[in-house]
């Protein structure tokens, strides 16, 4: 995706190649829009809820942070080989969006 860019009013926009994200100025997100460990995108409320709890999505959490939690909160974190290999191994998912988000 590309950096945010001003927008109509006080919002900005965030434009990929199928959809866009528009958000105030003064906005900052609860969850970001892709897990800061595997660069996945936060796809539902259980990567909603990882992000919250160990500030990565659920697949990361359920493989990483919550079997070393101790050493998570110390700020341990896979290599990113590991990293790599894990998110290969992911079934793929689809995200569906409505029709109104459509462009």
């Amino acid at each position: 995706m590309t950096m945010w860019e001003k927008y109509i009013d006080d919002r900005l926009i965030k434009r990929h190649p199928k959809f866009s994200v528009i958000k105030p100025v003064d906005a900052e997100p609860a969850v970001p829009l892709c897990c800061p460990v595997c660069d996945m995108i936060m796809r539902n409320s259980d990567d909603e809820e990882a992000y919250v709890d160990v500030n990565c999505c659920h697949s990361c959490a359920f493989k990483w942070a919550h079997s070393r939690r101790t050493e998570w909160k110390l700020g341990w974190r896979p290599s990113q080989e590991e990293i790599l290999q894990a998110v290969s191994e992911r079934p793929n998912k689809i995200i569906e969006f409505p029709e109104a988000f459509k462009l």
